[in-house]
């Protein structure tokens, strides 16, 4: 079995990959505190019921968008691997061709999404990843990627909302009831949740624009599966398109694959 991490912000995703199909993913809060040891001991936690303990993996590999947690996450994967363990970064093979004058502007989470969408969808593609931050990246009729947009995720937005204004609660994420609110709770989720979908409809049109033709909306991340029902546009939720990527990135890069 081969491992896949995705190391964000909020959340850490592992996937586990046998004879080239996903298995099993499960997810953990991101926490900076937390030391190699420890982390070693929730993976044990998610990933034991799957049949993993340590040294079961064949091999595995992180993308990391928070780069003091890269080398420990790393190191506490594999403890679960035999074989080696690669990190997203400069010089890994990705089969994506980044046409950019700033390559390093795309995180390894976008270069991985996009790998796998190139791969599973005609292009041209728009691919929004929606999590703590929400971006999409463009990929051109030729499957090149070309430029993204990058805001603050619904998350933040609804920290924010709270912090900055006296009167109004912390409330979680979570389905809207009607758009039209009777209380106050109620109505900040369903500004967060119907806004947001509003949001993404609206920039999947002006990229559409931009790129021309009919480009295939694809969306990703933790809160895609919230906010997708949503909208009003004919958009392909890929819940572990991350995770695809960086199984595909490491087959790329490792030995022949005997899971």
């Amino acid at each position: 079995m081969i491992l896949t991490l995705h190391v964000e912000n909020t959340l850490i995703s592992i996937g586990g990959y046998k004879e080239g199909r996903l298995g099993f993913a499960v997810r953990m809060k991101t926490d900076v505190g937390l030391t190699e040891d420890q982390y070693a001991a929730a993976m044990a936690q998610l990933i034991a019921p799957h049949g993993l303990t340590g040294g079961k993996g064949e091999g595995g590999i992180v993308s990391s968008v928070v780069p003091e947690l890269t080398e420990r996450l790393r190191s506490a994967l594999s403890r679960f691997c035999t074989g080696k363990v690669y990190v997203v970064s400069p010089g890994l093979k990705t089969g994506l061709n980044i046409r950019s004058q700033n390559p390093a502007m795309f995180g390894s989470d976008i270069v991985c999404g996009c790998a796998a969408a190139v791969k599973r969808y005609p292009s041209p593609c728009v691919v929004a990843d929606i999590g703590t931050a929400v971006s999409f990246s463009a990929l051109d009729e030729n499957g090149s990627l070309i430029g993204k947009a990058l805001f603050p995720g619904p998350e933040i937005a609804l920290q924010a909302l709270s912090d900055k204004a006296a009167l109004l609660p912390r409330v979680g994420l979570g389905e809207p009831g009607e758009l039209i609110a009777a209380g106050t709770t109620d109505a900040m989720r369903s500004g967060l949740v119907y806004g947001y979908a509003s949001m993404i409809d609206g920039m999947f049109r002006r990229f559409r624009a931009r790129l021309g033709g009919s480009p295939t909306l694809v969306a990703t991340g933790a809160l895609a599966g919230l906010l997708v029902p949503h909208c009003e546009e004919d958009i392909q939720l890929d819940e572990h398109l991350v995770l695809d990527g960086l199984y595909q990135i490491y087959c790329k890069n490792a030995p022949p694959v005997r899971d």
